[in-house]
C-alpha cells in the first residue's frame, strides 16, 4: 500500500478522517493503516538530470529519500482553502493551516492543525500531533476541552507526520512538467521552478476539471521549497458538492535548531517498558492495551513470560488456557493486572496485553 496521501483524495476526507490519518501516520503499525515497522523515509521532490532537454519539459520529476536531500531539520507550513457548494447545493466553504516541523537527529515531528469552516464539519476541532522516536502524542482541542492520547509504534522520522508536496503527486506522470527559467530564490533557497496543467499531468486522485500547479525545489539538494495548487473540482470539498480548491506549501526554514518536547501534561504511551520478545516487530500501544507481533512459536512466547515477568515481581495468577496456536496467561504486580492472549496463524504470532 502506497502510504502516501494522494492529490484530491486528502481533500475528500472529512477532517475527523483526517486526524485519524495523521494518528496513523504516526503511530505506524497498525494493520491496514499507512505508517508500517517497514515505512520508506518520507521523499521530497528530486530534480531531473539538468544536461536532460525536452524542449521545456522537465524530463520527469523523480523523487528521493530525505537523506539525500541534506536536511537535518525544517519548519514548514501548508494551507489550504475550499470554496463551493456541497452535495445538496447549499455553499460550504473552508480553510486549515498546518503547521509543521522535523527533526532527524533526535527523530522527531511535530504537526499543528487549525481548521475553519467546513474543515471543522462533526466537531472534529483542532489538534497538535507530536512524534518523537516512536513515541506518538496526540492533543485535540473540541469544543474548549482538550485531550491527550498517547501512542507507541514505529515513525518515520523526518517529514514523517507532515504534508508534503510528493504526497500529493505520488505515482503521477511529471514528464510533461514545464521547466521555468530562470531559476528563482524563494524563501530564501534557489530554486528550479516547475509548472503542468491539468492536459500537461494527470493527478492520481480527484475529479478535476482543471488545475494549475507550481513547483519550486532546491537546486542544491533537491528538497521542495515551495508549491502551489489551484484547481476546479467536483466530490473534492469536505462535504462532496464541486468548488474551488487553493493550497500552499512553503519551507520555511532548513537546518535550524528545532526542539521538539512532549506536549505539557501528556503521560508517557504504556508499555514502552513491559517485555516483549527479542524478534518483536509492528509494536504499537494504545492506552492500556500493547500489541506486537512475533514469529516465535506460541509455546516459545508463554516459556518467555513465565520466565521474564516473575523476574520482574510479577506472580502467574491461577487463570490461564493453552491450545494449540493459542495461549491465555495472567500475572499481578501490586495493584496491576497483566493480561496476555497469544494468537498464531500462518507461521506469525500475534501477542496482545492489557496492563491495568
Amino acid at each position: 500500500m502506497n502510504n502516501r496521501v494522494k492529490s484530491g483524495q486528502f481533500y475528500a476526507v472529512t477532517p475527523g478522517l483526517a486526524i485519524l490519518l495523521l494518528a496513523a501516520l504516526a503511530c505506524g503499525p497498525l494493520s491496514n493503516l499507512p505508517g508500517a515497522a517497514q515505512e520508506p523515509t518520507p521523499t521530497l521532490f528530486v530534480l531531473p538530470d539538468a544536461a536532460t532537454d525536452t524542449g521545456g519539459k522537465s524530463g520527469g520529476l523523480t523523487f528521493s529519500d530525505a537523506a539525500s536531500s541534506g536536511l537535518t531539520s525544517y519548519r514548514a507550513k501548508f494551507t489550504l482553502t475550499y470554496d463551493g457548494v456541497d452535495s445538496s447545493g447549499a455553499p460550504v466553504s473552508g480553510s486549515f493551516v498546518m503547521d509543521q516541523a522535523g527533526t532527524v537527529d533526535p527523530k522527531a515531528s511535530f504537526v499543528k492543525w487549525d481548521g475553519q469552516g467546513a474543515a471543522l464539519q462533526n466537531g472534529a476541532g483542532n489538534f497538535e500531533l507530536t512524534q518523537i522516536g516512536d513515541a506518538t502524542y496526540m492533543v485535540t482541542s473540541v469544543d474548549g476541552a482538550q485531550k491527550c492520547l498517547s501512542l507507541s509504534g514505529s515513525g518515520s522520522g523526518l517529514g514523517g507526520n507532515t504534508t508534503t508536496p510528493d504526497s500529493f503527486f505520488a505515482g503521477s506522470d511529471m514528464r510533461n512538467a514545464r521547466r521555468i527559467v530562470p531559476d528563482e530564490t524563494v524563501n530564501g533557497v534557489l530554486s528550479q521552478h516547475y509548472q503542468f496543467t491539468k492536459d500537461e499531468v494527470s493527478l492520481i486522485g480527484g475529479n478535476w476539471t482543471n488545475y494549475t500547479v507550481d513547483v519550486w525545489n532546491a537546486v542544491d539538494g533537491g528538497y521542495s521549497v515551495k508549491s502551489t495548487f489551484a484547481g476546479d473540482g467536483s466530490d473534492i470539498s469536505f462535504k462532496g458538492g464541486q468548488g474551488h480548491v487553493e493550497w500552499t506549501y512553503d519551507l520555511l526554514e532548513r537546518n535550524t535548531p528545532v526542539d521538539i518536547q512532549q506536549p505539557a501534561n501528556c503521560d508517557s504511551p504504556a508499555g514502552a517498558d513491559f517485555p516483549k520478545m527479542p524478534d518483536a516487530s509492528t509494536v504499537v500501544s494504545f492506552g492500556s492495551t500493547i500489541t506486537y507481533s512475533t514469529a516465535s512459536p506460541t509455546a516459545d512466547v508463554v516459556a518467555f513470560y513465565n520466565a521474564q515477568l516473575p523476574a520482574l515481581g510479577w506472580t502467574p495468577g491461577a487463570s490461564s488456557a493453552t491450545a494449540p496456536g493459542f495461549a491465555t496467561l495472567e500475572f499481578t504486580k501490586d495493584s496491576q493486572k497483566a493480561s496476555i492472549t497469544i494468537t498464531e496463524s500462518d507461521g506469525k504470532t500475534t501477542v496482545l496485553i492489557t496492563v491495568q
